[in-house]
């Protein structure tokens, strides 16, 4: 709550614009207050239509007087216009107030309800036809067995049968460790959420049977709908008691779906026991296809009638890879799934402190990190939470594998299939991006490879991370398809961003292959994986590097030729330096050479619930693309609880700048078109640490965190220590389509009690393209390790000075090295940092492949543990998010987040006090000519507005514990005069942060929910801004509400208001 503004605060700030006199923009987070404002208005709109309102718990059933349908203009029969099951025409509620003047009239009946018949499909059209049955069913969520044992479904009656014995093989998997049916990936398996299609122009029959236990009546109620029931044409509504399928009854229901009924997700469940069914799997959706579509199973290529992945075939448009992704919770909040031992699992992960295990879910799969590292604290291995993602470290999940191959198009159906929490869908990869609202333009979902994507949409905001609650569905289509606009393959995250959520198991991992998986030479252990109709012979099998020789390879557009002399530099360059890792390392993979065949290294002998090799024991070869000669995807295999290795050069974009020289990343266009950073671009370089320090919330309440976290510039971390104004969230800025952005990542963070003295940390950013193996940040699948432990504890210090020009230098022990990897040296140095490569070890002597550029003196610090990521903001999103993804629950509530602005081409960063360029921080002015917004052109004011809650330091008085940007100003501490609570004459100034301006400057806010579970709402008082920023017809509001890892860019086209009124 802040932000009130004294005279003298600044007296150096810089006009933008002329004006009046300084001011404070009042921002607020909104929460019960609003609910309670929203509340009343409701009761006051009653009031006015009609008197009095009646109790909910004491209301009779409600007369809708909605007017009847409108009909189908066809050759087949029309229903009556008269309602049936009515009221008579003569009855009426009992008039109250000024009944008759107002319109809407909503009030009590005592009689019937009056419905209308529906639209009966047209005779002339095609029927699709489902048989469902609802019955109660044993969902087993994992591979480690977790179940619920009183779940529910409805599952097609051909597929019952099927549904079944996977439901007693699993039982049999408990009580022998016989192997379970459940799919790694939920590749095919009858059990998962009912999934159905229709297309446009088509009638939907659904015939419904009850086969649950115990007399329990089901429904099934698809919203957004004219459902009715078939025999009657009276709509299949919770208050129609013949839509409710009694025990052993079944019931038939009918849509007739126009041909102009809109391209989408209907949601699905029943009105027998709401909470309870839903709860436990009984729900689903029916997706309205394209007219004329086809369904083809994904494995097989054949028609499909239900499943979560689909491949549509769209006789009209581009065919399409389609995922219906539920998140949905195992029963209500008081509610434990069982173990494979039939007990309880606890409600707090003890590895890792996250709620409810194995209670958040993804299409019936759950995988929580508490089995996965579980299974290394059984090897004796440190439990290490970067790695729970990881399929090198553990094999792939349970949870759903989108597969698909680069660039096929995509459409995700993203559904809240629970009753319970909210949930917010995020997708890994920087540019896999959708619009906020889909329909109002062009979504470039089948444009495929784009360096050069619009800067602004037309009219709705990109975005990567949506909040989704309970019955809501949203179709999401990815801008460029598969691989992003930049077209990497790899692993790709989608998980709830609620970070108790996805470490509770609500996870799952999208795809993307480079050569063909036929089950021949496949890349992983998935079914065979059939290509998009029109694109069949597009993507090729798999071949060795002895069939690269003599062959010519195309990098979109720029052709190379790979020949027996240069194939081991072009192999190589590709691979991380060959060896045998040593403890918690790294820097080696175990690859061999033999002749021109590179081999990878030998396949375990161990299995375990995520992987059992094909080949234990042996050196499979490794395969590579034969159009680009790149290396195919996933090379890397499962070795149970081990860390997977660093990308060449410790990154940052192994797949799409694999060429370059030196230690260093490629040069901006070094590669060829497909670059991440094209030819030209700036390169902007950030050397970032994650650090600890004592951070100061509010020195008037004396709230002091003594182990905050910070990622800071490393030219900036001594005066950021000396000062407490410093420490805020990191903010950096970049402009779109003109910088690449170079982080060099390492972290200070000690191992505390907090990490269980196991501290790691990374950089996951949003919005921006980047190579996903190499700068995501996360260890998603088989991508390449990009979390780094504490160089201050993984390292060795000098022993003696080392000049410039020297071969190598001294340690105290360089047992823990090996040649041929990279290491940093002068790791804690700012200026002198250099990154070079072992070419031997001599005692305890480093001698590397080229002399040091720097000098640099005893005790400095040598060490592996760095990262590289690259980062090329392609478009004017705004504000893209980073932050750690290894120990959220720690990190986030002691500060370690921070942002990436993309601005406007052309633009420079100065500091509103002196007119000086600035590297960083929240509170900057942008010099610009380009245009911001629909409502912005030029400079304005910006601030970055982090979010922050759980932070348990702040949950003082009735506070929930949040700041804004680690600052709070308690209202507790301002008790007395509600009038006054926010008044700088009563009270001072706050500690929160302050946005100053003119009278008249134009101001943009960057509103990020930086930390960690809640939905929030942001006001700005007395002031508009558009939902929409880009669009002319949104509407002006003032408040947005707003979850973790979303961001909402608010600008304000002037400061003052439309009542151009100076203040605070």
């Amino acid at each position: 709550m802040q932000h009130a503004e004294s005279p003298q605060r600044n007296p150096d700030a810089r006009r933008l614009t002329r004006g009046g006199s300084v001011r404070a923009i009042y921002l607020s987070m909104g929460g019960p207050p609003l609910v309670v404002l929203l509340g009343l208005a409701f009761i006051a709109l009653l009031s006015a239509c009609g008197g009095r309102p009646t109790p909910l718990a004491t209301q009779p059933s409600a007369t809708a007087t909605n007017a009847p349908p409108t009909q189908i203009h066809t050759p087949g029969p029309t229903p009556p216009p008269s309602p049936t099951n009515t009221t008579s025409p003569t009855q009426s509620p009992t008039p109250g107030g000024h009944q008759g003047s107002e319109g809407l009239v909503l009030g009590s009946d005592s009689g019937q309800e009056t419905v209308y018949p529906g639209v009966l499909c047209n005779s002339s059209v095609p029927v699709r036809e489902y048989d469902l049955v609802a019955v109660n069913i044993e969902i087993t969520l994992n591979r480690f067995l977790d179940y619920d044992p009183v779940g529910r479904m409805y599952v097609l009656e051909e597929d019952l049968e099927r549904a079944r014995r996977e439901e007693s093989q699993n039982l049999q998997a408990r009580l022998d460790n016989a192997e379970p049916a459940v799919s790694i990936g939920l590749q095919g398996d009858a059990i998962q959420p009912m999934t159905l299609r229709v297309n446009q122009g088509e009638c939907l029959r659904l015939t419904l049977r009850n086969g649950m236990n115990d007399g329990e009546p089901v429904s099934l109620h698809l919203h957004g709908t004219g459902l009715h029931l078939a025999d009657t044409g009276t709509p299949a509504i919770a208050t129609n008691p013949e839509a409710i399928a009694q025990s052993g009854v079944s019931v038939t229901y009918e849509w007739m779906v126009e041909k102009d009924e809109p391209e989408g997700t209907h949601y699905f469940h029943s009105h027998g026991d709401d909470r309870l069914q839903t709860s436990h799997g009984l729900f689903g959706a029916l997706i309205v296809e394209p007219a004329g579509s086809l369904y083809l199973d994904p494995l097989g290529g054949g028609n499909l009638r239900s499943g979560w992945a689909a491949i549509i075939q769209d006789p009209n448009g581009s065919n399409f890879r389609e995922f219906a992704i539920f998140y949905h919770e195992i029963g209500n909040e008081r509610f434990r799934n069982l173990n494979k031992l039939g007990r309880p699992v606890g409600f707090v992960d003890t590895f890792t402190g996250a709620y409810k295990p194995g209670g958040r879910a993804m299409n019936y799969r759950s995988e929580p990190f508490m089995n996965r590292l579980k299974l290394q604290a059984d090897q004796g291995v440190k439990h290490d939470a970067s790695q729970a993602y990881s399929s090198y470290t553990f094999g792939d999940p349970a949870t759903p594998i989108a597969r698909t191959y680069l660039g096929d198009p995509v459409k995700q159906r993203v559904v809240h299939g629970g009753s319970e929490v909210f949930h917010v869908h995020h997708v890994h990869g920087g540019a896999t991006r959708w619009r906020r609202q889909p329909g109002v333009e062009p979504t470039a979902f089948d444009s495929g490879f784009d360096k050069n994507p619009p800067l602004l949409p037309q009219a709705s905001a990109r975005t990567d991370s949506q909040s989704i609650g309970p019955s809501e569905s949203y179709d999401l289509e990815n801008e460029c398809g598969a691989g992003g606009c930049q077209h990497s393959v790899g692993d790709y995250l989608i998980h709830c961003h609620v970070a108790h959520h996805y470490i509770a198991g609500m996870w799952m991992i999208w795809r993307v292959y480079n050569t063909l998986q036929d089950g021949v030479v496949s890349q992983d252990t998935l079914p065979p994986l059939a290509e998009l109709p029109g694109r069949t012979g597009g993507v090729q099998a798999a071949v060795t590097s002895v069939e690269l020789v003599d062959t010519t390879v195309d990098w979109k557009g720029q052709t190379l030729q790979i020949s027996q002399e240069n194939l081991a530099e072009w192999v190589e360059r590709q691979l991380p330096p060959s060896g045998v890792p040593k403890e918690y390392d790294a820097s080696v993979l175990d690859w061999r050479k033999e002749g021109d065949l590179y081999l990878n290294e030998v396949e375990t002998e161990e299995a375990w619930q995520g992987y059992v090799s094909p080949e234990p024991g042996t050196r499979p070869p490794l395969y590579f693309n034969p159009a680009t000669g790149k290396l195919a995807y996933p090379f890397l295999r499962p070795h149970l609880a081990s860390r997977p290795p660093f990308a060449p050069n410790h990154g940052p974009a192994p797949f799409l700048e694999p060429f370059r020289t030196g230690t260093g990343p490629a040069q901006p266009g070094e590669n060829g078109p497909w670059s991440l950073c094209p030819k030209g671009a700036k390169v902007q370089e950030f050397v970032i640490h994650a650090i600890n320090l004592p951070i100061t919330l509010s020195r008037s309440a004396r709230i002091v965190d003594p182990v905050g976290q910070l990622y800071v510039l490393k030219e900036e971390e001594d005066a950021v220590r000396a000062n407490n104004g410093l420490k805020n969230p990191l903010a950096i800025r970049a402009n779109a389509g003109e910088d690449c952005v170079d982080i060099l990542f390492k972290s200070e963070l000690e191992d505390t009690g907090e990490n269980s003295f196991f501290s790691k940390a990374n950089i996951h950013v949003h919005f921006v393209q980047f190579d996903v193996q190499g700068s995501d940040g996360v260890n998603t699948g088989f991508n390449y390790e990009t979390s780094v432990r504490p160089f201050t504890v993984e390292g060795e210090k000098l022993v003696a000075d080392a000049a410039a020009g020297d071969a190598g230098v001294k340690l105290g022990n360089a047992g823990r090295f090996q040649p041929g990897a990279l290491v940093g040296v002068g790791m804690d140095q700012s200026e002198t940092f250099e990154v070079r490569r072992i070419l031997s070890i001599d005692g305890n002597t480093l001698v590397f492949d080229e002399p040091l550029r720097y000098g640099h003196k005893r005790r400095e610090i040598v060490s592996y543990e760095f990262v590289r990521y690259r980062w090329y903001p392609d478009v004017q999103f705004g504000t893209a998010y980073f932050h750690d993804h290894v120990s959220a629950l720690t990190s986030w509530k002691h500060g370690l987040f921070g942002a990436l602005i993309s601005e406007p081409p052309g633009s420079t960063y100065r500091s509103s006090r002196t007119g000086e360029e600035v590297r960083s921080g929240p509170l900057v002015d942008i010099h610009t000519d380009g245009k911001v917004s629909a409502d912005i052109s030029g400079s304005f004011r910006e601030m970055v507005l982090f979010i922050q809650d759980e932070n348990t330091l702040t949950k003082t008085g009735r506070s929930a514990g949040s700041s804004f940007n680690l600052r709070v100003a308690p209202l507790e501490a301002r008790a007395g005069d509600p009038s006054l609570l926010f008044s700088s004459q009563a009270h001072g100034d706050p500690e929160t942060p302050l946005l100053e301006a003119y009278l008249g400057d134009p101001l943009v806010i960057r509103g990020l929910v930086a930390a960690t579970n809640d939905v929030h709402t942001l006001h700005v008082d007395g002031h508009w801004f558009r939902v929409e920023p880009y669009s002319t017809t949104s509407p002006p509001v003032s408040t947005v509400h707003i979850g973790i890892s979303e961001r909402y860019d608010l600008s304000i086209a002037k400061a003052g208001g439309p009542q151009r009124m100076p203040g605070d």
